[in-house]
């Protein structure tokens, strides 16, 4: 992957921007909804959870798939329900709906491994190059930054360039 690139992506997922907005909408199957003023309607579909067949898809813009949970050195724990995550791209992709990943959430308040990946180059690096996988594998179109609730902790080290 291009410098660059990673880069680009590495500001993606550090940007935390969601903007909602409640409308009824009445659409077919395969239109996107159009809200006015750039807003965006985002929902939540949980891994352990409801059923993929039962979204209102046309009320939606964005779904994030909740969760998939990052170790201190960058990469990531098996997402549940691989399966349902399939499905739920499949669809909404044919509804016009884009899907994301949810990385992190609450998990009972231990953000260790956030803290430990992001204060490691090496392991921030590995990070991204494992989520751009992920988004690879899944088909996703983007990435959900849910670490909740970043403190004080371990100290950011850099790698020396060679």
């Amino acid at each position: 992957m291009s410098s660059p690139l990673r880069r680009a992506l590495a500001a993606g997922l550090l940007a935390l921007a969601t903007a909602g907005a409640t409308l009824t909408v009445t659409s077919t199957a395969a239109q996107a909804v159009v809200l006015p003023n750039n807003f965006k309607s985002v929902g939540y579909m949980p891994s352990w959870a409801g059923n993929v067949n039962t979204i209102q898809y046309n009320k939606l813009t964005h779904i994030n798939y909740a969760f998939v949970l990052p170790n201190n050195d960058g990469s990531l724990r098996a997402v549940e329900n691989p399966s349902k995550l399939s499905s739920l791209v499949s669809q909404a992709h044919a509804n016009n709906v884009r899907v994301s990943i949810a990385v992190g959430g609450w998990n009972d308040g231990n953000d260790s491994a956030f803290e430990a990946l992001a204060a490691n180059s090496g392991s921030r690096t590995n990070f991204v190059n494992n989520l751009v996988n992920f988004v690879n594998q899944y088909n996703l179109d983007g990435v959900d930054m849910d670490w909740e609730y970043p403190d004080p902790g371990a100290r950011p080290t850099t790698t020396p360039r060679s």
